[in-house]
């Protein structure tokens, strides 16, 4: 058509346009939100385990991030073609009920989790309408494997045949409750030497830790903010950490206490071929982990009558559950009955 007036040609294209915007022109009848397809889950994941962030608003550190891309690449590999409609809770209900056959029910609970994460988004991006993610029991799905604690004299049973090296370390993962990555981070100004008693003492600082993410290790916060904690360690073991600190060739404050061979940070792993040996040598059925040695701290401070909000503070952990964790049963079943006033 033909318009008399500029104006009214200029009227006539701006309602063209608004036509197009909404897809409603009849020369542009294709609805852009009617045929556009959900993104697949492969790529979405990605994007989550990206731009997601903890409780305290950071994104998530390296270590977690290769953790999830593993679980995505492993446990949930069969949801990676599929478009996020097409996941349903027929779909996740299915795949968890042969997942689970292969008895690692706790791995698979922290695939469930993360999957359920992603969903989530979806949902509240408004991608999909509902979180297909409702399996009963598989967020808190566990193999219940009990963790083997240590008594005391097992641990100077198994020290007797740890390799030197590692010595101070083990003790003060038994006598601190610090965690691995904790404890590869000391560095020599993280120990600041105090009175107690009439006696020296050594108090630990922790406020940074190791993690590792594809084969390299970078230092990040604690595990959380209650993970920033000073660590009074007994007088006892000022004259073995006196030693250790004398016998450092490094001197400087920031130098690392429990370094690897060729001087840098120490790898899990690296620590553990010799840690197995010693168990071995050692000839204790009971087959306790390096992280065992946590639970022993816990569950003496626990017998000594240390309160719930007082294992908190020396373990460093932000929830009662978590702090539960680490707090076993001991064998003093009689002497409690004893302490007890008896009703008559």
């Amino acid at each position: 058509m033909t318009f008399k007036q500029r104006s009214s040609a200029k009227e006539f294209l701006k309602n063209q346009e608004a036509l197009i915007q909404l897809g409603q022109w009849p020369e542009h009848s294709a609805d852009p939100i009617e045929t556009q397809e959900t993104p697949l889950f492969q790529a979405f994941c990605e994007r989550h385990i990206s731009i997601q962030t903890t409780s305290r608003g950071d994104l998530l550190e390296p270590s977690t991030q290769h953790l999830y891309r593993n679980l995505l690449r492993t446990h949930l590999s069969p949801f990676g073609p599929l478009m996020l409609d097409e996941i349903t809770d027929a779909t996740v209900s299915d795949w968890w009920a042969k997942a689970i056959i292969s008895g690692k029910k706790t791995t698979l609970s922290k695939a469930y989790k993360l999957l359920a994460s992603v969903m989530k988004r979806a949902v509240d991006e408004k991608i999909v309408q509902h979180n297909p993610c409702q399996v009963k029991g598989a967020h808190s799905a566990t193999t219940g494997k009990k963790v083997p604690v240590p008594t005391n004299s097992e641990i100077s049973e198994f020290l007797r045949h740890l390799n030197p090296r590692y010595r101070t370390m083990v003790i003060l993962a038994a006598n601190g409750g610090l965690r691995f990555g904790e404890l590869t981070a000391l560095r020599r100004c993280s120990f600041e030497p105090s009175t107690r008693d009439g006696e020296k003492a050594f108090n630990v600082v922790v406020d940074q830790a190791i993690g590792w993410a594809g084969g390299k290790p970078y230092v990040k916060k604690p595990k959380s903010q209650k993970s920033n904690r000073v660590i009074p360690l007994s007088s006892d073991l000022t004259p073995i950490i006196d030693k250790h600190l004398d016998s450092m060739a490094n001197k400087d404050g920031e130098a690392l206490v429990f370094p690897s061979k060729s001087g840098t940070y120490l790898r899990h792993d690296v620590f553990t071929n010799s840690f197995r040996p010693a168990l071995k040598r050692s000839g204790m059925s009971k087959k306790f982990t390096p992280h065992g040695l946590r639970h022993f701290f816990g569950t003496e401070l626990g017998r000594v009558g240390a309160n719930l909000a007082e294992l908190k503070e020396a373990l460093g952990d932000s929830t009662i559950s978590s702090v539960m964790r680490y707090v076993h049963a001991t064998d003093r079943a009689e002497e409690l009955i004893d302490k007890m006033r008896t009703a008559i």
